[in-house]
């Protein structure tokens, strides 16, 4: 999916990753553990016997989408239950919150707390609306949609953008053009 794509792109570049996420105990999370491994990305999935490894099908007709199915149950629980993110935090300096509303990052908030404490470098990419939910980010980056839905005023108020900024303790913005 797409925090595995932007995993992706940071190995090509060089970086070393660590991919988290919540899968389900199927052939598709078997099969994205066996990508990971081959695509050169250290992983740490937790599996859920409760939920199906979230699929896309597309449909293509003259290099065009016509349409796409996606199959998928979100997990409603925290991932912080499950593993130790703090201990995983040690290992890396930045972290990449990469959220598509699929459950993993249900506990955004508590993580982005302990990474703040432990002073390593977070960037949000945001699907929420709640600004409170992304508190203490050093990069929150979300597109020009999710900025009018978190921030309810223009690129041009500048004086609500840095006071929501100040109350949130999110040190930097950087709004993307298109989706």
């Amino acid at each position: 999916g797409g925090a595995a794509n932007v995993a992706h792109n940071l190995v090509k570049a060089g970086v070393e990753v660590e991919l988290l996420g919540v899968i389900g105990v199927d052939e598709d999370g078997r099969k994205l553990q066996e990508m990971c491994s081959k695509l050169g990305m250290k992983h740490l999935f937790f599996k859920s016997e409760d939920l199906v490894t979230t699929k896309k099908l597309r449909v293509i007709s003259k290099n065009h989408q016509m349409i796409r199915c996606d199959f998928e149950k979100l997990f409603y629980g925290s991932l912080l239950d499950f593993i130790n993110f703090e201990q995983i935090l040690y290992r890396h300096e930045i972290v990449v919150f990469s959220d598509y509303k699929k459950g993993a990052l249900n506990s955004i908030g508590e993580m982005l707390k302990i990474s703040k404490r432990l002073k390593k470098t977070s960037i949000v990419d945001p699907k929420l609306s709640d600004l409170f939910q992304y508190s203490n980010t050093f990069l929150l980056k979300p597109n020009y949609s999710e900025f009018k839905n978190l921030f309810r005023c223009s690129l041009n108020d500048h004086e609500v953008i840095f006071k929501k900024l100040n109350e949130f303790e999110i040190e930097h913005l950087a709004v993307t053009c298109s989706d």
